[in-house]
């Protein structure tokens, strides 16, 4: 908070960005309509919010819908044949969104952890920017990245463990969420459950 001109406390407006490869209401999903609820809010709270992630619509690459700033900064490419993420796209988009967000001067970036490659861009940006880095928590897959990728999935909870070093500030969906976390790892202190 901030004290106007008259002396009333009035909230400082930001400029905020969230970083998720897919955009409601283009991909219905939990995270998406998060992500979505959060943004209209806050922008009709007077705040410049900004969602970047894939381009799911037709037209241009920007679009301004209920006040939020959708960025679509890459073809949207989500899923391989069996259904699974791609880990292509998760790349791809990891180097797509990295460039927008340095060109940017942002307050604060929230960026979902999935698909994890593109929170180490936010971090970039964030460093490189002197911004807080917020990465917003859905679920821990621990183990459960072998019965996903079989061996490979050692990899997945590797980068997993790695990401949860990179924010701030955790914000975990649930009391779940945050215990999982902080057995893998994260300082209990950073992660605050914001459902």
């Amino acid at each position: 908070m901030v004290h106007g001109p008259d002396g009333n406390r009035e909230a400082r407006k930001m400029k905020i960005a969230f970083v998720y490869d897919a955009i409601y209401p283009f991909v219905k999903g939990g995270a998406e309509k998060r992500i979505w609820e959060i943004s209209k809010r806050l922008a009709y709270r007077g705040h410049e919010v900004h969602i970047f992630g894939l381009k799911w619509w037709e037209g241009d690459a920007t679009l301004v819908k209920e006040g939020v700033h959708l960025h679509g900064v890459g073809k949207a490419q989500l899923y391989t044949k069996d259904g699974r993420r791609s880990i292509y796209e998760a790349l791809y988009f990891s180097y797509k969104v990295l460039p927008p967000l340095l060109k940017q001067n942002f307050d604060v970036i929230d960026c979902s952890e999935f698909p994890y490659f593109s929170c180490y861009s936010a971090k970039i940006a964030s460093w490189k920017n002197k911004i807080p880095l917020i990465i917003t928590w859905h679920e821990v897959w621990g183990d459960y990245w072998y019965n996903y990728l079989g061996w490979r999935g050692f990899f997945g909870k590797i980068i997993e463990k790695s990401v949860i070093k990179l924010p701030d500030k955790i914000f975990a969906v649930s009391s779940q969420t945050k215990k999982d976390l902080t057995k893998a790892g994260a300082e209990p202190s950073k992660v605050e459950v914001v459902p």
